[in-house]
């Protein structure tokens, strides 16, 4: 079987932790390059966590790029509350690479892509903002590009930072929008079924069995957000980002339906973030596939095979 290439765009983030331990070990994939982006913590967090996992996950040999360092047009807005101030909620690295004086993430993206045209997915789990640059920057970008896998959205669900809002989408709305208008092959993976799926404890302790640095790198990040999930009353770490990995490796995951979506971009409006979906049977043609249903079941099983086998 032919590995799928792709590259992934991320903001590491303890569930962007969780995807690219599963993203770099799944033989059916072909990890071109890694996108940094700021939004879980800032991009100073960010690349050198992705670095870090990175090495980490033994492939080291895969290029880590600097992204954008805020969204498009307006102010930045980490999730610390969520994943704390580094974005590992305290957990360090001993090494600490140094931020790039230069942003390379949006050319590398567009390089890839028109190497290997219609054979290059991207993977999208953090803000879109480098994405939506490289859709503005290169004209053929989106003629190119097979597909753009992104973690977003709350549809018929209460949004993670407002009422309608998802953390991806409201952090850079207009680059979602940007995504969703682009004419590209778009699959939103949304809070609607990755909060169905949540790794529990005695999940982690099965992973953990084989002693691996990941594994236990893994455990490290995530003992403190169970406990604060539990005092929530809340079961289990929602894999919001390890999902749309496991989208990209076994599609048959996630059932999709496709809809007309357009994103609110005005600041400071109510609904701002807000995924729009046009259900009117006079809609326009849909533009993007939303995920409705999965099979959390097998998707954690998928995980735990994997992440054990390190």
């Amino acid at each position: 079987m032919k590995k799928q290439k792709f590259i992934l765009d991320t903001d590491p983030g303890i569930d962007d932790a969780l995807a690219i331990a599963l993203a770099c070990r799944h033989a059916d994939l072909e990890l071109l390059g890694v996108c940094a982006v700021a939004g879980n913590a800032l991009l100073s967090c960010t690349y050198p966590n992705a670095k870090n996992i990175m090495k980490l996950c033994g492939r080291a040999d895969v290029p880590v790029l600097r992204g954008h360092d805020a969204p498009l047009e307006k102010k930045l807005r980490c999730g610390d509350d969520a994943h704390g101030i580094n974005g590992l909620d305290g957990y360090e690295f001993l090494d600490q690479p140094k931020l790039p004086e230069t942003e390379e993430a949006v050319n590398f993206m567009i390089d890839m892509v028109m190497r290997y045209p219609h054979e290059v997915t991207i993977v999208a789990i953090g803000p879109f903002t480098n994405v939506a640059a490289a859709i503005q920057q290169e004209e053929q970008f989106a003629s190119h590009v097979k597909r753009i896998l992104v973690m977003g959205g709350a549809v018929n669900v209460p949004g993670n930072v407002s009422a309608v809002a998802e953390f991806n989408v409201m952090s850079d709305p207009l680059a979602a929008q940007i995504i969703v208008n682009s004419g590209i092959d778009v699959s939103f993976i949304p809070l609607d079924i990755t909060l169905q799926t949540r790794l529990k404890p005695e999940d982690l302790a099965e992973i953990c069995e084989n002693d691996h640095p990941v594994s236990n790198f893994l455990n490290a990040v995530l003992k403190h957000r169970f406990e604060v999930l539990e005092a929530r009353g809340e079961l289990g770490y929602p894999m919001h980002d390890p999902l749309t990995i496991g989208a990209l490796i076994d599609p048959s995951l996630i059932q999709y339906e496709d809809y007309f979506m357009q994103i609110e971009t005005t600041q400071g409006a109510l609904a701002e973030g807000m995924c729009v979906l046009d259900r009117r049977r006079e809609a326009p043609k849909p533009n993007v596939h939303v995920g409705v249903g999965v099979d959390s079941d097998r998707f954690l099983t998928l995980y735990k095979e994997t992440i054990r086998g390190y």
